[in-house]
């Protein structure tokens, strides 16, 4: 039969694993920040060139864009102080 962990083995998380937890937050939080920010930007460039108004379009998508990035950071951190409490 095998052993049981010991109790210590469970809470202690290895650098590895921290390492791993981390770099995916960042890639979250990326995401986060650019998708938004980025496309919402070209869809503005790509309006104004349709309709000819540049560049309020684009100048609405930055901010729109921007926006909606710092509220899905916000829902980011706030989910993840939640688990830590």
């Amino acid at each position: 039969m095998g052993k049981a962990p010991k109790p210590s083995d469970e809470t202690n998380s290895s650098p590895a694993s921290t390492g791993a937890l981390l770099a995916l937050t960042f890639i979250d939080t990326t995401w986060r920040l650019a998708v938004p920010s980025v496309g919402l930007t070209l869809v503005g460039v790509w309006l104004d060139q349709k309709y000819s108004t540049t560049p309020w379009l684009m100048l609405a998508g930055i901010v729109i864009g921007s926006a909606l990035a710092i509220y899905l950071v916000y829902v980011q951190i706030k989910k993840v102080s939640h688990k830590e409490s």
